[in-house]
């Protein structure tokens, strides 16, 4: 991280800043967030929009997902950072193995095989990028939109700004260090963190884009 800068001022309600001074992240690089038109996935770019090209026979409208026009907003909306590494069952420099099935106990994501063993593994990832957002405006995380996996999930989230402050790392939480003080009268911050399951003996793969960031303004 250390060849990233400090902070990327996108306007003058939105800066992601990099939590590049933080000895554990020395020797690993993470891009900043991007905006998702730059992550339009295979499927969708090779999508012919006549339905006849798939379907022999007649259908009463012509048309494939081409032409829809909520997945053509969804390509412009949001942010997101494709995985620097595999994220697998063992812990690495952003993800930890903190969550279990059980804390989603009486669904899908705690079911168990014949075996009795868990189908799906948890993990949560620390991202070394943070949102400084004028006050009262906030973030919420989602899951990718306009791509989907049988072997992994991306939960959404909405955490409250500025919730757990740790005036030793100029942060939220424990888990890096920040160069940039925290002005929380001026400023709202939110850490990027998201949680995902895979399935148990799958990965998700370097380079996935796993989740969408929405900026939302203060009142929505």
């Amino acid at each position: 991280m250390k060849d990233q800068p400090a902070e990327i001022t996108v306007s003058e309600n939105l800066t992601w800043q990099s939590a590049r001074v933080d000895s554990f992240l020395q020797d690993f690089d993470c891009g900043p967030p991007q905006s998702i038109r730059d992550f339009v996935p295979q499927w969708y770019r090779e999508l012919k929009g006549d339905l006849s090209t798939y379907r022999d026979d007649s259908w009463r409208y012509n048309h494939t997902a081409r032409y829809c026009k909520g997945l053509q907003g969804l390509r412009n909306v949001g942010w997101t950072i494709p995985l620097p590494v595999d994220i697998t069952s063992e812990q690495n420099v952003i993800s930890r193995r903190i969550a279990v099935p059980e804390m989603l106990y009486g669904t899908m994501w705690n079911a168990k095989d014949a075996d009795n063993e868990h189908i799906w593994d948890l993990t949560i990832i620390f991202w070394p990028w943070r949102a400084r957002l004028t006050k009262g405006w906030q973030m919420m995380t989602t899951a990718y939109h306009l791509d989907w996996s049988p072997d992994w999930f991306s939960f959404a989230g909405m955490p409250p700004a500025n919730y757990s402050i740790n005036t030793d790392k100029n942060g939220i939480g424990n888990m890096y260090q920040w160069e940039q003080p925290l002005d929380t009268e001026n400023y709202d911050y939110y850490n990027i963190e998201t949680v995902h399951a895979f399935r148990r003996g799958t990965c998700i793969p370097k380079d996935a884009v796993t989740f969408s960031l929405v900026i939302l303004p203060e009142g929505k």
